[in-house]
């Protein structure tokens, strides 16, 4: 009986989490809109007036942004030529080859941070489309079954009332025509923030912070992990490796942008 309750009441937790996760959602998008309606609207990188509405940033800072056209090994950021080959550093890592759209820094820094924290979601799709044609440049994406977004803990999913990544995950799955799903991985541990930690903090803040929820799903499938940013890969490749030990062949990963290890 007291299993029954438990799992009524996890239910009713989960519908409750579910419906105040569309309502903020959805609140948020038509906050962001009415702000740029009433307000002139701004570049979210240098504040200058744009003329067009539904437009977040303007041309020049889209040009100055720092972007990379080749995909990276996520241990020593070097290029690799060859993504199913991996990098030789990187042998036995749980993550094979990293793609992204550029550094975090000015434009794709003011781009996550107006998803994350501003609620421009729209924003979203942009990051997509940028970083699905950033996969295709390359035109070496190895054969993906799967996209699989970073999942937030759910005390924290609640609270921001969306998960960025996976926003960009379901746009970036509709671009490259490749099913997405965030039911196979969630989030077992309300990890630390991680600004100010250290590598080695940070690695075992990340430890154990993954449960692989669909073994059968998962296995000998190829996933392609999508993020909004990473700086040390330790939250990439700790969920890479709860992917792995459920059975999957291979693990790659794309995120918006690629912040500076030190």
């Amino acid at each position: 009986m007291s299993e029954i309750i438990g799992e009524s009441v996890e239910h009713r937790g989960g519908a409750i989490r579910n419906a105040g996760y569309v309502i903020s959602r959805y609140a948020r998008i038509l906050t962001s809109d009415i702000v740029r309606f009433v307000y002139s609207p701004e570049c979210i990188v240098c504040e200058e007036r744009l003329e067009q509405d539904k437009v977040y940033f303007c041309q020049r800072c889209r040009d100055n942004a720092q972007d990379i056209s080749f995909p990276l090994c996520i241990r020593c950021r070097n290029q690799i030529t060859v993504p199913r080959m991996g990098c030789a550093c990187n042998d036995g890592a749980a993550v094979s080859v990293l793609w992204t759209c550029g550094m975090f820094d000015g434009f794709y820094r003011a781009v996550i941070h107006a998803i994350k924290y501003h609620g421009l979601l729209p924003l979203s799709k942009t990051a997509a489309e940028i970083l699905a044609s950033r996969i295709r440049e390359t035109q070496r994406l190895p054969a993906v079954d799967l996209l699989v977004p970073i999942p937030l803990h759910w005390s924290r999913h609640l609270q921001r009332g969306f998960n960025q990544s996976e926003l960009i995950a379901e746009h970036l799955g509709a671009l490259l025509d490749t099913e997405v799903s965030n039911k196979v991985l969630r989030r077992v541990k309300r990890t630390k923030d991680q600004t100010r930690l250290s590598a080695k903090e940070r690695e075992a803040n990340m430890r154990g912070a993954f449960a692989p929820t669909g073994r059968r799903e998962l296995a000998d499938r190829r996933i392609l992990l999508v993020d909004d940013v990473t700086t040390t890969g330790s939250t990439l490749n700790e969920a890479a490796a709860a992917l792995r030990q459920a059975g999957c062949r291979n693990v790659f990963a794309a995120v918006v942008a690629v912040a500076s290890i030190n």
